[in-house]
């Protein structure tokens, strides 16, 4: 049981090595957090809505 411990630990260990190289070979798309050069886009902000007659003052 222990012998199989160890052979299966190492396999596993062995396999997410594989599985991580593969994964970070693989060609992505550039995210906006590369390129930060660029300038922000301004958001406009709208007046806040005016409070309906139904709330009690």
């Amino acid at each position: 049981m222990t012998r199989m411990t160890a052979i299966l630990a190492t396999l596993f260990f062995i396999v997410s090595l594989v599985l991580g190289n593969m994964s970070s070979k693989q060609h992505r798309q550039s995210s906006e957090w590369e390129n930060l050069s660029q300038p922000a886009k301004d958001e406009k902000i709208s007046a806040p809505p005016k409070p309906s007659n139904d709330i009690p003052q």
